[in-house]
């Protein structure tokens, strides 16, 4: 297993827990939203789009949703190097993602430019809520678990190129941290443990955060063993 990467930036275990408690519940601004600050990552229920990069009328841009909601879905077709972003075609692009995430460029880009996009709204919005981001890998990861992180985060790369810092990601590992985010004298052995005693961060301490999660595709639901077993 390649421990360093999966416990170090996407969560595979952690989709069930807490696509349980982010849920599709429409639209509603955070300026109406109480302030859950004090609040625990398990103790809320988060607005999320299903699909959200296909939303091309509600949504000109992927980050235009998270005026709205905080968890937004991307479907992935990944194989030969390629990271298609469509609902239905395996070869091609059909988002509302505008190359290299600026605003004004054409959309219909692949996973690159739609992390690129969210790089753009984090610096213009750094102390925003957590952002919860599905990957749904349609039919499975087709390209290694490496270059997943790569895409991401540049980590073979120490982060020099990196899209999303690993240090701006809520991680298994941060999780397993006992007293995250502070320094971490001790952790928990497993993601499970630190559940099971009720190791969340609260929504304060996940301001300008990201999460990542892999969910099973519809044609293979192989993406999540794939990445934890690489």
């Amino acid at each position: 297993m390649r421990v360093s990467i999966v416990k170090n930036l996407i969560s595979t275990f952690l989709s069930c827990s807490v696509i349980s408690a982010v849920s599709a519940i429409g639209f509603v601004s955070s300026a109406l939203a109480q302030d859950l600050s004090n609040y625990r990552l398990n103790q809320v229920t988060l607005a999320g789009s299903h699909n959200t990069y296909d939303k091309k009328s509600d949504f000109q841009y992927l980050s235009d949703a998270l005026i709205y909601v905080q968890l937004i879905e991307l479907d992935v077709w990944a194989g030969a190097g390629k990271w298609y972003v469509s609902h239905s075609n395996p070869v091609a692009n059909d988002n509302n993602c505008p190359k290299n995430g600026n605003a004004g460029a054409t959309r219909n880009q692949d996973l690159r430019s739609c992390v690129d996009g969210l790089r753009k709204w984090h610096d213009a919005h750094p102390n925003h809520d957590l952002v919860v981001v599905k990957f749904e890998f349609k039919a499975g990861l087709g390209n290694s678990a490496s270059s997943l992180d790569d895409l991401i985060a540049d980590i073979q790369g120490n982060g020099g190129a990196a899209r999303i810092p690993k240090e701006w990601i809520f991680k298994p590992n941060d999780l397993m941290c006992k007293g995250w985010p502070g320094n971490c004298t001790s952790r928990y052995a497993t993601p499970e443990s630190a559940i099971q005693t009720g190791n969340w961060p609260t929504i304060a301490n996940l301001r300008g955060k990201f999460l990542f999660l892999l969910v099973p595709g519809t044609v293979s639901t192989g993406a999540p063993s794939t990445y934890a077993d690489a």
